[in-house]
């Protein structure tokens, strides 16, 4: 593989903010990119959709550290993300749309756990949580296939936003 530089359409902001969750989360740790490459590596991998391998090559790094770097970008953003309490107060909309969608997988660990027995197939469940235009407002974490819509967590029986440990300071 030939690593090639090209522009990228990715917002200046995105990547100081991933750099500066980076740089306060870890520290300062030997590693052979500094912050600003490895939030790069991350954000190009979920932009472009290459592969770990296509994006490694780019940057020079094995596709291990590749996925290190993935993994832990990802991670840091997803726990700074609101969760869907304090989104919907944010956003005020009229009403809110949840709903679930299934996505299907390999059987993998806990086959029980991960089947819906609604869909006849083993996966996971991601609760969406929409606007009435269709904006996404909040998405959860990849939930257990048979995760009912109203009983997943973060949301109360009626499809009402419930409790999100987000939605909450720490005391």
């Amino acid at each position: 593989m030939v690593p090639c530089p090209a522009a990228l359409d990715l917002p200046h902001a995105l990547v100081e903010r991933a750099t500066l969750l980076i740089v306060t989360r870890e520290g300062d740790r030997r590693c052979k990119l500094p912050p600003h490459q490895r939030a790069l590596v991350a954000l190009v991998h979920l932009r472009r959709h290459d592969t770990l391998a296509q994006t490694a090559a780019g940057f020079g790094i094995s596709v291990g550290t590749a996925h290190a770097h993935v993994t832990t970008v990802v991670r840091h953003l997803a726990d700074t993300a609101p969760g869907p309490l304090k989104t919907l107060r944010e956003t005020d909309p009229d009403h809110a749309l949840v709903d679930g969608s299934p996505a299907e997988r390999d059987r993998i660990g806990d086959g029980r756990a991960d089947y819906s027995s609604k869909h006849q197939r083993h996966g996971v469940n991601v609760q969406v949580v929409t606007d009435p235009a269709g904006e996404i407002l909040w998405l959860s974490p990849a939930l257990p296939g048979q995760t009912h819509d109203l009983t997943s967590p973060g949301l109360r029986p009626g499809g009402a936003p419930g409790p999100h440990p987000q939605d909450h300071p720490n005391p």
